[in-house]
């Protein structure tokens, strides 16, 4: 085979696998951005509870996190980076921060201040009521992974 014929032949070969990786790339940035754009424009992109911060410097925007959530729609991918687009639809699985390879993704919570239905705890979760201790679903937390750190 000539040097020329098997250049052609590996890149046909690469662009096969390249071109259609590619366009279903591409095809889901742009589908995650307008996703991000409706969750702003209807305010339900914010942190209320449990929330997957996202490390912009380490994100390499591979998706692993996108595709482990077991609620599907609370990340995506937009810019190369995975962001939260439907923050309200999150219940603190923490699978995507399992799943991610480069350690880019740290389940925590949101801004609780503005939610009247978890009361304000201290760094020993008793509330505002003196000798009243909550830990887990009670403070508005469903995450068994927060009930028992907080127990600890």
């Amino acid at each position: 085979m000539s040097d020329s014929l098997v250049w052609t032949l590996s890149l046909v070969v690469a662009a096969a696998i390249v071109l259609p990786y590619g366009l279903s790339f591409r095809k889901r940035g742009h589908r995650d951005r307008e996703r991000k754009a409706e969750a702003a424009k209807l305010g339900i992109d914010k942190p209320t509870a449990q929330f997957p911060f996202v490390d912009p410097g380490r994100c390499i925007g591979c998706g692993t996190c996108v595709d482990a959530c077991p609620e599907h729609d609370v990340l995506g991918i937009v810019g190369g980076t995975a962001v939260v687009v439907n923050g309200l639809k999150c219940v603190g699985h923490g699978k995507c921060e399992e799943a991610c390879p480069v350690g880019a993704i740290e389940v925590g919570l949101g801004d609780l201040r503005s939610r009247e239905d978890i009361p304000l705890l201290d760094p020993w979760q008793e509330t505002s009521v003196p000798g009243l201790f909550v830990a887990g679903e009670l403070g508005g937390l469903a995450l068994v992974k927060n009930a028992m750190g907080q127990g600890q």
